[in-house]
């Protein structure tokens, strides 16, 4: 007897349910969306630009949003009122986040440090013990400068006070170096990436090989952490493991594409062609998960902090349960 085409039709649909339900139970069930909004400052660099610039997030199931902040308050402030659900953060706050609130988890090391010091190429300087005499731009108020000036006197035994320090906003080091009034600096990305495109410089010094002197440890150093709220991590610990892998995938995508780094990073932080080539030189992606030693690397830079004074409690405080592992 022939079948009828609704018959057909509802056998089709039995075998496409019988079919998906046998996937499922094999497979396991496909990952469940999760929104992530993720606060960050405007002028930080992160691979998550990859992330959200090509919808890497669909394939884990995560729907991605970042939220640009002109100042750590503001951004702080949509964390308190659950306008964002996830920061990215340089180690000294977030380890102020938590030793205040304890609010928040770890989840990746997402770009590693580029802070330090530069000076005109010409001089040829090799380390930081060469730059008296010099005239040295810094915003004397940010961590760069505080770390820089506890591992100067560590490491060379000799003061801040004895170097000619002229106190400059990140702009006005760039506006100085540009009239020729400085011939070295103290900063962070970007600002070492403009200087060194446009301005002749080049890096004397990292703060992060300046620690790994210190701590007679590797150089590496994070330059920011990603974590996520609490509320998010006990309610949806499944889009966090996805976000694990998404986070990886773009960290490799950055390593792997520098192509794709330097046109992401001129979009998100209206750099030059050149001065985003050279970013995304300077700064390697974390690639390697929430490790032992990611961990340790994390704990050693809020150690160092905790010595240079960027924060008001001691860190060691902070257990495992901060981390997402």
């Amino acid at each position: 007897m022939a079948w009828s085409f609704a018959q057909k039709l509802v056998v089709s649909l039995f075998v496409l349910l019988v079919l998906t339900a046998v996937v499922a139970y094999v497979y396991g069930k496909p990952p469940e969306h999760v929104e992530l909004r993720i606060g960050l400052l405007k002028d930080y660099p992160t691979t998550l630009f990859l992330a959200e610039q090509y919808g890497l997030g669909a394939r884990y199931g995560i729907v991605l949003k970042l939220v640009r902040f002109d100042n750590v308050s503001a951004l702080m402030g949509a964390l308190d009122e659950g306008k964002v659900n996830m920061v990215i953060l340089p180690p000294h706050l977030a380890a102020q986040r938590l030793l205040e609130k304890g609010d928040l988890v770890v989840v990746a090391i997402d770009l590693l440090d580029d802070s330090g010091v530069v000076a005109l190429r010409s001089l040829n300087l090799t380390n930081s013990s060469m730059l008296g005499g010099l005239s040295i731009g810094a915003y004397k108020a940010s961590a760069e400068y505080k770390l820089f000036a506890y591992l100067y006197e560590k490491l060379y035994n000799s003061s801040v006070d004895t170097l000619n320090i002229v106190d400059l906003s990140y702009k006005e080091v760039l506006d100085a170096a540009g009239r020729g009034e400085i011939s070295a600096a103290i900063v962070k990305e970007p600002y070492i990436s403009i200087l060194q495109s446009d301005y002749n410089f080049s890096q004397v010094e990292s703060i992060a090989s300046m620690m790994g002197k210190y701590l007679k440890a590797p150089e590496q150093m994070p330059f920011t952490l990603i974590l996520a709220s609490s509320k998010l991590a006990a309610e949806k610990p499944e889009g966090l493991d996805s976000f694990v892998k998404l986070h990886e995938y773009a960290a490799t995508i950055w390593q792997e594409r520098a192509d794709l780094d330097e046109q992401t990073i001129e979009l998100n932080l209206n750099l030059t062609p050149s001065q985003a080539a050279l970013l995304a030189a300077n700064m390697p992606a974390w690639t390697q998960g929430l490790t032992d030693n990611a961990v340790q690397l994390i704990r050693n830079t809020w150690k160092v902090a905790w010595e240079a004074g960027l924060l008001k409690q001691n860190p060691e405080k902070l257990g495992d349960q901060f981390f997402w592992i």
